[in-house]
């Protein structure tokens, strides 16, 4: 690291797939462009949130919010945040975008008797203005102006279904049936019954998939 940025470390749990360079990569890019990182700062990492804590021997250490409870609890370590960096590229991988990605502390629009609709829920991206992400969240076949400003992260502690979806672009529009999941863009569609990766998030537990009672 650059003269005055104290050492980054970065901790997963053992067995999971994914590697944590690409984060250590991050903030080595980071810190060559000029920036510099403090005890106490929250970086945003995809859509998560990451604050650094300073350790006894002075290094900074990553830790992430345990998505258990709100406010924020955080915990040392980023598995979760190479989860679902993960399985939110390779979403956006099938439909060949670039990752939008939207802050779990940023607000999105939540249809009143959405939170009670899983499995029949329907995700739906305008464009982004502003701390509102554009994401709208209904259930399934309903068009219920009574609606909330709620934070991502919010709405993700109740429903973790949405949380491989939280890159997708303006124009998306996402619809959960039972364990089938259908993503369309303009007149481009996939469904889960056509593909691997949205076949395993809707049979699966990937992030959670469904609703935490």
């Amino acid at each position: 690291m650059a003269v005055g940025q104290p050492e980054i470390c970065v901790s997963v749990e053992d067995g999971i797939p994914f590697s944590s360079e690409w984060i250590c990569e991050f903030f080595e890019s980071e810190v060559a462009e000029g920036r510099r990182f403090r005890a106490g700062e929250t970086v945003q990492i995809g859509w998560m949130v990451t604050m650094l804590k300073e350790r006894a021997d002075g290094m900074l250490e990553l830790w992430e919010p345990d998505f258990a409870s709100i406010p924020i609890t955080w915990r040392r370590g980023a598995t979760s945040t190479l989860r679902h960096m993960e399985i939110q590229r390779a979403i956006s991988d099938e439909f060949d975008f670039l990752p939008h990605f939207a802050s779990l502390e940023h607000a999105a629009v939540v249809g009143k008797s959405f939170f009670d609709a899983w499995p029949d829920i329907t995700l739906a991206r305008d464009v982004p203005e502003g701390a509102n992400t554009g994401w709208v969240f209904r259930a399934r076949g309903s068009d219920e102006v009574e609606c909330s400003y709620k934070s991502l992260y919010e709405i993700a502690l109740a429903c973790p279904s949405i949380i491989p979806f939280m890159a997708l672009p303006p124009g998306i529009r996402v619809v959960c049936s039972g364990t089938e999941v259908t993503v369309a863009f303009g007149e481009d569609r996939i469904t889960s019954r056509e593909n691997e990766i949205l076949r395993k998030i809707a049979e699966s537990n990937i992030c959670g998939f469904g609703r935490v009672t």
